[in-house]
């Protein structure tokens, strides 16, 4: 029994952590289907200050959720509402997880 409670806060910490990564991914969304994926990040340069490139890709970024909805092609646009809903309803079962230990009896550990 006691080798169950301790890996209830391990669970619980890793349902958190990936809740947290689908939430910040879906910033990213707009800004890959726009480039088409992964490959025009990997051919940027880097410049002489190394923290201005991550605030220029963080900037581009930020700036593709408008561009997306005013200059982008039906496709795009329907991919990126289908990757949005995918990754809402990714967060959605992730937090039913939590809930879940709430209805039974509660233990120690229990999210």
């Amino acid at each position: 029994m006691t080798a169950n409670v301790s890996r209830r806060p391990r669970q619980c910490r890793l349902r958190q952590g990936a809740l947290l990564l689908v939430g910040a991914g879906m910033f990213f969304v707009p800004g890959m289907v726009l480039m088409g994926g992964v490959t025009p990040l990997l051919e940027l340069v880097p410049y002489q200050n190394p923290l201005e490139l991550p605030v220029w890709v963080l900037l581009l970024f930020a700036l593709s959720w408008k561009w997306i909805w005013t200059e982008g092609t039906p496709l795009q646009i329907l991919l990126t509402v289908l990757l949005l809903f995918c990754g809402v309803w990714a967060c959605c079962l992730l937090r039913a997880g939590r809930h879940r230990g709430r209805t039974a009896p509660k233990e120690d550990g229990v999210c």
